[in-house]
């Protein structure tokens, strides 16, 4: 009843103050004749017509004097009339304006809630029901989520509204390489992976942006690497190595991230190895030692680094020995059995390292 009131009151206003303005310049202009009074009829003398005359003069310079302030005044109150109802035209629109951006926050607020939720209790559902390998039930709520997606779409100022989405990609990639579908699967990786890159494209100091990134850069490139793409995963696996050093840079103290290289070196060593670049693979698994031997001295009794180790100088000597280092590579071959026999000492049984040890003595004709 308020708004009503009020939206009636507003429409009103300015139009009545128009006219009001100009029933004041109709009756401010109106001609105004002064002259002296005949009173002959009431019984009085007229005025000689010298007196006459003066009057009559007297009158017309005061009725010309009013008559042109009186015009001036009416349009100040006319213009008056126009620039209020103007401003009181734009406060009432600013009002609604406000109302309306309002009104779409909130709805934009509550979207982003419903679609958080929904986004959690697929996740929650996929971990209980995975276990029990009934997969087709978190399979057919992933197709509802990507058809709700689909038809109502999201905003594309909202960062956070994408990257569900590209989660939401990612987790239907995974089940449908679980699936053994690994086409299907790149589509939807490659697609998670458009949203992320643009993402960082708009807020490149954004980190948790950086490592959905690399998360899906990796996703993409072991995806191809199964494939046998070779060309295409040694493509992504450089871009990987490129966000995991800028965050590794950013957090030096997290060992997630030098771990991430670590591996990301070691995958690249492989590829490029495979496609016969001996020298590009000795430089990446070069790379990988150095971060391997500062993980180790930061723990030097840790078994799973120093099983890693080896595998390193092991790789390393591979590359070395096939280049015709054999000084280089009989360097780092003695270093993988000097650790392996350690290992093997402080087990009773580890049927993988001592496999390794031979392997590694064969390389240098001890075996």
């Amino acid at each position: 009843m308020i708004v009503g009131r009020t939206k009636r009151f507003s429409s009103c206003f300015p139009t009545s103050v128009l006219v009001a303005g100009i029933l004041t310049v109709c009756s401010w202009t109106s001609p105004v004749v002064a002259g002296g009074p005949d009173l002959s009829k009431e019984g009085f003398p007229k005025a000689t017509p010298a007196q006459s005359a003066q009057y009559s003069d007297a009158g017309n310079s005061a009725g010309q004097t009013n008559y042109g302030g009186m015009i001036v005044v009416g349009i100040i109150a006319v213009l008056t009339a126009i620039v209020g109802a103007a401003i009181w035209r734009a406060h009432e629109l600013a009002v609604r304006r406000d109302l309306a951006i309002e009104a779409e926050n909130q709805a934009v607020a509550a979207r982003k809630g419903v679609e958080a939720i929904i986004n959690q209790l697929l996740d929650q559902l996929r971990d209980r029901l995975e276990p029990l390998g009934q997969l087709d039930i978190v399979q057919d709520a992933q197709r509802m989520m990507e058809t709700y997606y689909e038809k109502f779409g999201f905003i594309q100022e909202d960062p956070e509204g994408l990257n569900r989405w590209a989660t939401l990609l990612q987790n239907q990639g995974d089940r449908l390489l679980a699936q053994g579908d690994m086409n299907d699967a790149q589509v939807k990786y490659g697609h998670a992976l458009e949203i992320s890159q643009k993402l960082v494209k708009q807020d490149p100091g954004n980190e948790a942006w950086q490592a959905a990134l690399s998360v899906r850069y990796e996703k993409v490139g072991d995806l191809l690497l199964a494939q046998g793409d070779l060309n295409r995963a040694r493509t992504y696996f450089r871009r990987l190595l490129e966000v995991q050093h800028n965050l590794a840079r950013r957090n030096p103290g997290d060992l997630a991230w030098q771990r991430g290289l670590l591996a990301t070196y070691e995958k690249l060593g492989e590829v490029l190895e495979a496609q016969g670049d001996l020298q590009g693979a000795e430089t990446t698994y070069a790379s990988s030692l150095q971060i391997m031997l500062k993980l180790v001295s930061q723990d030097p009794m840790n078994r799973a680094r120093l099983r890693e180790l080896s595998v390193i100088h092991g790789r390393l000597g591979g590359v070395l020995k096939a280049q015709g280092d054999i000084a280089g590579a009989t360097r780092h071959f003695k270093a993988s059995i000097e650790i392996l026999t350690s290992l093997i000492q402080q087990q009773d049984q580890n049927p993988s390292l001592e496999w390794d040890l031979e392997w590694a003595k064969a390389q240098l004709g001890q075996g």
